[in-house]
């Protein structure tokens, strides 16, 4: 189990989870992270894009609830 309160990127690239790392160190939120993160992951040595997914579950404080 890892526990922080700053913060963590997991990605299937050390790279890619570098660069969230970073947008969170240069004051970014989760969301931000998650963005860079994924087109990070979309990159690849050979300049080729290739499409992905993200998917997030995201909670806001306060926010109205959906559930019915």
């Amino acid at each position: 189990m890892v526990i922080t309160r700053y913060g963590i990127v997991a990605t299937e690239h050390p790279l890619a989870s570098q660069i969230g790392v970073s947008i969170l160190a240069q004051g970014g939120n989760a969301v931000d992270a998650a963005v860079a993160a994924n087109a990070a992951m979309g990159f690849r040595a050979n300049g080729q894009w290739h499409r992905g997914d993200l998917f997030a579950i995201v909670y806001e404080p306060g926010a109205a609830s959906c559930m019915a």
